[in-house]
């Protein structure tokens, strides 16, 4: 304040505690009080009744140039015509191609390298219609996705499962731990478990609100899946570095009690890309409200979606929901059996921060 410095800010090294002081010279305050009447109208000019000299005092030393704008305010509802970040936003800056979210100058992947395009694979687990069923019948999963849009599917706070050709076990494990974006993790292993009981430990070991993910994992068929308990929301940015070396890997992910709230999403990855992704509440809410990835694999989801008459302004969330799930059950042949899911003990391991 008037060429003296205000405050002090340390230099934080990643060991000692960020130090934010003020200092003596900002134990004053700038006289406003003669300007804030003014302000609370209409101004003829920029410079009228010293606005610009009681707020040129803020102001580190340089060149301004003060503009008179004026404003008139409407109401915008989210998503709908004139919001922002389903607009102007997106026609500036695109739709991030894996969140099919609006993109942003500050939170923009553009900068990370990626790998250049390629031809899309003939893709394995891709068997457009009805999911063959019966006993004889044993190559794929049977059961389905569509149980997973009851409310709690699996557990309090949504689900979050991935379905995998081309990596066993073991492997799909390790390669989650590797693709937590909040810090390294070790691997835990629990034995086998229920859901309820892997959700048991977790309190039990780390307290009523733990901070560390969990996984249980299986086979079935040529498929091996994955379904995350804990604090799974948000320690995943991308599923992509678990489908390198030739995995197909389907990940279904929804923070049920977001209170945003946040829809459901689906991703399909291989080869480390997205081939598809949409939120399967298919709005405009967050961002796209299409099918985004590979132009050789995305389009022909999204026709199957039209086929079963989505999007749908006036279908609910809840139904839009479900018959999305049922729209990828059929397309890409997906299941997940439930009664193990939700009953039966399966090998199950902590990803433990380090």
């Amino acid at each position: 304040m008037d060429g003296d410095p205000a405050f002090g800010f340390s230099f934080w090294c990643g060991t000692c505690p960020l130090l934010f002081r003020r200092l003596e010279t900002a134990r004053g305050k700038l006289p406003l009080e003669s300007v804030r009447d003014r302000l609370t109208g209409t101004l003829a000019g920029p410079d009228e009744g010293g606005v610009l000299d009681a707020f040129g005092a803020l102001l580190p030393e340089g060149e301004y140039l003060p503009v008179l704008l004026r404003v008139e305010s409407r109401f915008v509802a989210p998503g709908k015509e004139g919001d922002r970040f389903s607009g102007e936003q997106v026609d500036t800056w695109g739709v991030d191609q894996f969140w099919g979210l609006p993109d942003s100058f500050r939170s923009s992947p553009r900068g990370r390298a990626r790998p250049a395009p390629r031809t899309a694979p003939a893709c394995p687990p891709c068997r457009p219609g009805p999911v063959r069923t019966g006993p004889d019948h044993n190559d794929g999963m049977t059961e389905g996705i569509t149980w997973l849009a009851a409310p709690q599917s699996i557990a309090y706070g949504g689900y979050s499962v991935l379905l995998t050709r081309g990596v066993d076990e073991e492997e799909l494990v390790s390669r989650l731990a590797g693709a937590v974006c909040s810090g390294r993790r070790v691997l835990r292993p629990l034995g086998e478990l229920t859901g309820e009981d892997l959700i048991e430990a977790l309190e039990d070991e780390y307290g009523d609100y733990p901070e560390e993910a969990a996984v249980r994992v299986g086979r079935d068929g040529d498929w091996v899946f994955a379904v995350l308990y804990g604090l799974w929301q948000g320690e995943f940015e991308s599923m992509e570095p678990v489908s390198r070396d030739g995995a197909h890997v389907f990940h279904l992910e929804f923070e049920e009690e977001n209170g945003k709230p946040v829809p459901p999403w689906f991703h399909y990855f291989h080869d480390e890309r997205l081939l598809c992704g949409f939120n399967l509440h298919l709005d405009r809410s967050w961002g796209s409200a299409g099918v985004a990835g590979d132009p050789e694999v995305a389009p022909a989801l999204q026709e199957a979606l039209a086929v079963a008459g989505l999007p749908d302004e006036n279908l609910p969330a809840e139904d839009t929901h479900r018959t999305s799930l049922e729209v990828l059950e059929r397309h890409f042949g997906l299941s997940l059996p439930r009664d193990r899911v939700l009953g039966e003990p399966l090998s199950s391991v902590v990803l433990e921060i380090a």
